[in-house]
């Protein structure tokens, strides 16, 4: 039987995949434990990326969540999972960007929803099972919502000067 190799041309893979930090803090533990669960999640995502070296960058994904029991804080935690990438020499700065910015986030959320749910598990709280996360969507929101705020200040500055015009 002839053996057949398949060569793969990806554009990016990850080198290592870890948790770059994980801090979390039960407030007014072990009472915390008596009540019944009605909790409120409050959470905030962000993503950054330094270079490394050359096609190599490091990629993170992290976030912070605060829980409300009963209208009490009742937990605080933070994790930011990270991944060296290492990217094919022949793209282009603006496929740099999308794979920095959307596809190594996207492929780092998985791991970061494991790690969220894990600790919320090693804290006895139930499990916090984040929703996925499309961060192309999110970012292209930001980007329309970014052309929307320019026009408005456009267009308030080009009120501003016809209002000086008419004064002057």
């Amino acid at each position: 039987m002839p053996e057949h190799n398949i060569k793969l041309n990806l554009k990016w893979r990850f080198m290592r995949v870890y948790i770059r930090e994980a801090s979390l803090k039960l407030h007014d533990a072990p009472a915390l434990f008596e009540k019944t669960w009605q909790a409120s999640v409050d959470l905030n995502f962000h993503a950054s990326r330094h270079e490394i070296g050359p096609m190599q960058f490091e990629a993170i994904l992290g976030v912070k969540l605060k829980c409300t029991n009963h209208n009490k804080l009742a937990l605080e935690m933070s994790v930011e999972q990270a991944a060296i990438v290492r990217l094919s020499n022949d793209l282009a700065d603006h496929e740099i960007n999308e794979v920095l910015a959307v596809e190594a986030p996207n492929a780092l959320f998985p791991y970061l929803r494991e790690a969220v749910d894990n600790l919320a598990l090693k804290a006895s709280v139930p499990p916090f099972q984040l929703a996925n996360l499309d961060l192309g969507r999110v970012m292209q929101e930001g980007i329309e919502q970014l052309g929307l705020q320019r026009s408005v200040e456009e267009t308030a500055r080009q009120a501003r000067s016809s209002k000086d015009e008419l004064l002057n």
